[in-house]
């Protein structure tokens, strides 16, 4: 078998986790805008303060944490993941890699969604602001561009394809056949006189 045949070009994966690790390399700036702020009751009850919008940073205690860390691992991983990939040209890469970073993507989702709907401290007093929303688009984007990425990739393996992360290149060796070379044959090595 050729190895066109076996093998086919991802271009899904490929951009599924080029688009999970964009998503986590730009949630960690995104947690510097403004998250929360002071609702219209806690303006209305406070008239006298200065009620500042808050950060990521500043309204959690340990959910900032848990969201950098989940912008860590899914860009890392969706990197790790798209260069093994296309080094290797294995199906279960970006598979398992999406996966990975899929699930790691929805719980970060998932725990930012309860806290924009309980948001931190008094309910009535705070309101989601800009930068929740961004990421929240974020984080999600991040599941779902690994859980895109695993599904090409399990289709993949179904077809018995290879995915590779780049078109297929020739080999060195590939590309030293003459005209009448057969193809597996070693190219001819000139003599050197003595």
């Amino acid at each position: 078998m050729q190895r066109n045949e076996t093998s086919r070009q991802s271009a899904a994966a490929s951009r599924a986790l080029l688009v999970a690790a964009l998503a986590g390399i730009l949630l960690i700036p995104s947690m510097f805008l403004d998250w929360f702020g002071p609702s219209d009751i806690a303006k209305a009850r406070f008239p006298d303060r200065d009620l500042p919008a808050q950060t990521a940073w500043e309204a959690f205690s340990k959910l900032d944490a848990i969201l950098a860390l989940t912008a860590i691992l899914g860009a890392g991983l969706a990197l790790i993941i798209w260069v093994m990939a296309r080094r290797r040209g294995v199906p279960g890469w970006p598979m398992l890699g999406g996966a990975l970073v899929g699930g790691i993507g929805t719980i970060g989702a998932a725990l930012l969604l309860g806290r924009m709907i309980n948001p931190p401290g008094e309910n009535d007093l705070q309101t989601v602001l800009f930068g929740a929303y961004v990421g929240l688009a974020l984080t999600a984007a991040l599941a779902l561009a690994g859980w895109t990425a695993a599904i090409v990739g399990l289709n993949a393996v179904r077809r018995g394809y290879v995915i590779t992360m780049a078109p297929i290149v020739s080999t060195p060796a590939s590309r030293q056949l003459g005209s009448g070379d057969a193809p597996g044959a070693a190219p001819s090595a000139r003599r050197l006189p003595r």
